[in-house]
Formats: C-alpha cells, structure tokens, sequence
C-alpha cells in the first residue's frame, strides 16, 4: 500500500457556456493498494482527491491497473474514471496499455490509450519511443504521439528526466 498527501495544483478550464473555472487547489490526498500474487505480476486500485477552494469543487480519480514482467519486457495496463465537480460537472473514463523492452540500459516504449468524456467522442493516441541512461538516474527520452482522432497534431516529445531518492 502507498498512501499520498500533497498541495494542490491551480488550473483553469473554459467552460461549455463560454466561461472560465479557475480552482484554487487546497490538497491532493489519495492512495494505492496492490497486491503481488506471483513473481512478476502485480494489480492494484488507486484513488486520488482534489479539493479546490472556492464552493468546496472537488475531483476524484479511480484506478484499476495490473502489470507483467517477464525478463526484459513489461506490460502495464490502467482503467481510470474521473468526475469533477464543478460549474459544469465532468466525468470521463479511459485506459492505456503500455509496453516496455529494456535492451541493455535502454528502452522501447509503446503505448496506446483512450479517454471519453461523458457526452463527448472518445480521444485516442498512439505513443512510440526509447530512452536511453545518460548519467546516474538521468535519461533522455524521445516519443512519436500519433493521434488518429481529427482535430489533434502528431508531434515529437523530448524529455530530460531526473530521479532522486536512495
């Protein structure tokens, strides 16, 4: 189990009316309880809620996710629901799947993922990519987002990432 409690963060929406919601986030507080029932699998469900200052809004986020590993290959898949409460309230659901092949110290990464909001079309995206161990826990990451919905660019994402910790 993983319990987590945070800040929250400030973000602001254009609504259907024509309008703007801008929160105010108070925290985040939320969680994850898995369980391993044998080497190289794991599933877990997760939940996470904001609260926002202003008419007590709140979001709430639900997962489900379970991942296999065997040697150099891992497969992770996430359902999530969200619904905000809000001006508008909104509720969407979606999922990804996810895979990922370590070759030596670097990576190939696929991954396809659907989310809906309720009342609207489904968004898709297809995410292909490597990575690649620059120094200690820095990597250098490229991925292709193809979105095969109208209405979206495909583009090419570049990342420096860093970890910390012990």
């Amino acid at each position: 189990g993983m319990l987590h409690a945070t800040s929250g963060f400030d973000h602001s929406r254009v609504l259907d009316s024509g309008g703007e919601a801008i929160w105010t986030s108070r925290h985040a507080v939320g969680g994850r309880a898995g369980a391993v029932p044998w080497t190289g699998c794991a599933a877990g469900l997760s939940a996470a809620g904001i609260d926002a200052l202003e008419d007590g809004r709140s979001q709430l986020l639900l997962g489900l996710d379970l991942s296999l590993n065997n040697g150099p290959l891992g497969v992770r898949g996430e359902f999530l629901r969200h619904r905000a409460d809000a001006e508008e309230d909104l509720v969407g659901e979606g999922w990804y799947l996810a895979a990922q092949w370590n070759f030596g110290p670097a990576y190939g990464i696929a991954r396809w993922d659907s989310w809906r909001p309720q009342g609207a079309a489904r968004d898709r995206r297809l995410s292909l990519g490597a990575g690649v161990p620059v120094r200690g826990a820095m990597i250098l990451r490229a991925e292709y987002e193809w979105w095969p919905d109208a209405g979206r660019d495909d583009r090419l994402v570049l990342q420096v990432a860093a970890g910390f910790g012990r």
